[in-house]
């Protein structure tokens, strides 16, 4: 009688290594051992549920490998396949900022306790950004989130610096008081910019009336583009004084005399004085130190601004009496002669 028992197969299986999700895992190369073994691979110990995919397996979990010799013997062992979660991370936007500011992005991202986060100028990482705290550009950026499996996960997160309005600030011209000044044409840029008009450079007191300026001073006008940045510039109003001058009226005289008006005027040093025969100042006096006519004349004083003043003088050239002497009729003496009633003239004479 002939008894034949035949052997198991030897083989050893080797778990592959942890992939981390979504990759999956091929556990056809996991065997080795004797030459000419047939495996097969299942989800149960028992070899009764075929495993469908074995070499692209997509779940952690332990599953079975039958190695089959020539004489229809088999052994049974697991292989132990793990997939490691990906990092489960959030990522919000910060906030736009106007440049010069920066924008931090390590507070950006939140997920599960213990994940590592780095940051990244490419959506590969290979690119580290050198201070995440202190980005100065606008841009899309990277963060990568590694758990305690060496999983990773990479997120774009977008840095918004919106740029300042550009703008020029002209000062006005100086006025004379007491003319006001506009600053509302005082600034130009960039089309759209929203300008306002303040008294202090923080631009925290605003001015009432930007078009009708009234003090000399330093003001300041604040541009806001459609991003809300702005700029605060200054702008310079200079409103000079006018002369303050008085002018005594001369003696009046009688006439052929004349007046001179040139040294009437009195005021700060420094004033030029010129002289008219109208108020507005555009019909010069040939000869201000010799008028010879009774009336309201003007003296106009310049100071070193350019501004003036014009102020009237009254001068009065009182004519002489007009009247006539009769000779009285002759007499004999001793008579004498009244020569009271000799002279006629306009009434009041003396």
């Amino acid at each position: 009688m002939v008894v034949t028992i035949n052997p198991l197969p030897i083989f050893t299986v080797t778990n592959p290594a942890a992939v981390c999700s979504p990759s999956t895992v091929n556990i056809t190369n996991a065997t080795s051992g004797t030459a000419g073994l047939i495996y097969s691979y299942w989800n149960d110990n028992a070899a009764t549920n075929s495993l469908s995919n074995p070499s692209a397996i997509a779940a952690s979990g332990t599953y079975y490998i039958k190695a089959t010799n020539s004489f229809g013997c088999s052994t049974i062992s697991p292989v132990v396949v793990t997939i490691n979660p990906l990092p489960v991370f959030t990522v919000t936007n910060p906030a736009a900022v106007c440049s010069p500011s920066t924008v931090s992005i390590t507070n950006a991202a939140s997920g599960t306790s213990g994940l590592i986060y780095s940051y990244w100028n490419d959506s590969a990482a290979t690119n580290a950004i050198v201070n995440p705290n202190v980005i100065s550009a606008t841009g899309t950026y990277y963060i990568k989130a590694t758990n305690s499996f060496n999983c990773f996960t990479i997120s774009p997160v977008v840095v918004t610096i919106n740029p300042l309005p550009v703008f020029t600030v002209t000062n006005p011209a100086a006025v004379c008081s007491p003319s006001t000044v506009n600053i509302t044409t005082a600034a130009s840029g960039t089309v759209g910019l929203v300008y306002t008009y303040w008294n202090d450079s923080a631009a925290t007191n605003s001015l009432s009336n930007p078009g009708a300026i009234a003090a000399s001073g330093t003001y300041y006008i604040k541009a806001t583009n459609s991003f809300g940045c702005y700029v605060v510039s200054p702008v310079v109003v200079t409103i000079n004084p006018i002369p303050v001058f008085t002018v005594t009226n001369p003696a009046a005289v009688c006439s052929p005399n004349t007046v001179s008006i040139t040294n009437v005027a009195s005021g700060t040093a420094g004033f030029t004085y010129t002289y008219w025969n109208d108020i507005a100042a555009t019909n010069g006096i040939i000869n201000p130190g010799a008028i010879a006519a009774s009336g309201t004349y003007y003296i106009k004083a310049t100071n070193s601004f350019g501004c003036f003043t014009i102020n009237p003088v009254v001068v009065t050239i009182n004519p002489l009496p007009v009247f006539t002497v009769t000779n009285p009729a002759a007499v004999c003496s001793p008579s004498t002669v009244n020569i009271t009633f000799a002279a006629s003239g306009t009434a009041g004479l003396t």
